[in-house]
């Protein structure tokens, strides 16, 4: 049987069965383009009138499967927020203790202020004389 193609407005032919899948092969007719033969009775695509084994869709993409070491939000979070609030608690306790020291500091000095009030501090001078030269 004899094949003819209509390829751009143009007719291209007699092709045999084998040359027809030749031509689809190296893409020089696509499988879509259409094509008629004696008997028939409206042109129709190449793929609908021959078995095209060879020339069928290329099959899908390989698909690569990635391995890789992905914690998930959660764990991540965890992770850094314990860190993170390890470092602030051990910044309160520092203010805490500085600031507590620093009370005490003050109630002594303020104790201390209370008494120097109604005595004469050790270093002050007192102006007297000495009789005992």
């Amino acid at each position: 049987m004899e094949y003819f193609v209509s390829k751009d407005g143009q007719q291209w032919g007699p092709y045999t069965e084998e040359e027809l899948r030749s031509h689809v092969s190296t893409h020089s007719f696509s499988r879509d383009e259409l094509a008629w033969h004696e008997g028939a009775k409206a042109w129709k695509p190449i793929h609908e009138l021959i078995t095209l084994a060879s020339a069928a869709p290329p099959p899908p993409a390989p698909t690569v499967n990635v391995v890789a070491n992905v914690t998930s939000p959660r764990q991540g979070r965890q992770t850094g927020c314990t860190g993170c609030a390890l470092f602030v608690f051990i910044i309160i306790i520092i203010f805490s203790i500085a600031n507590i020291a620093a009370i005490l500091h003050l109630e002594d000095d303020g104790d201390a202020g209370s008494e120097e009030a109604d005595d004469p501090a050790p270093h002050q001078v007192i102006n007297e004389p000495i009789d005992s030269l």
